[in-house]
């Protein structure tokens, strides 16, 4: 899996530097794809795009999947945040099936996703899960209120310590 995206990711920065990103942007190609994305307004549309388009966006998404293993280790000895408030939200699935993910193993990727969850759970004594249950792995695009939920209620929790 990791292989996969890590190859995908190239593969987009390439097609960012051949200007084929951009070109599927103007098409319209990503409102297609992500039928979400249309709820977008124009002004927050072109500031998401303007990320797709970066060659940038896409090496650091690479370097991220090819440093998976080191970010693991790193998050095994930083284990107990105590009582520091914590929300993990969870997308329904990793991956939305469509034409283009048959030959991806959607159930192993959730499968790891959901024991990565449960893992994350046990970082604090102050830790719960919110579920995007309407979400693919995009939650900033699919379900934006549910991070704005984890954000105040984590500044909730902070007002009443500091009360």
């Amino acid at each position: 899996m990791k292989l996969f995206f890590s190859i995908s990711f190239a593969i987009a920065s390439l097609g960012v530097t051949l200007g084929i990103v951009r070109f599927l942007g103007i098409i319209g190609a990503f409102e297609i794809i992500k039928k979400e994305l249309r709820q977008f307004s124009p002004t927050s549309l072109r500031i998401v795009k303007n990320y797709f388009y970066s060659a940038k966006h896409w090496l650091t998404m690479f370097r991220e999947m090819w440093s998976l293993n080191t970010s693991s280790r790193q998050v095994q000895k930083a284990n107990d945040f105590g009582i520091i408030p914590i929300i993990s939200i969870k997308a329904g699935t990793f991956l939305k099936p469509s034409l283009g993910r048959l030959y991806f193993s959607i159930q192993s990727a959730d499968k790891l996703r959901n024991q990565m969850h449960s893992n994350l759970l046990f970082l604090s004594t102050d830790c719960q899960q919110l579920l995007a249950e309407k979400s693919s792995h995009f939650v900033w695009i699919d379900q934006r209120e549910i991070i704005m939920q984890a954000v105040t209620q984590i500044l909730q929790k902070i007002k009443n310590i500091n009360h």
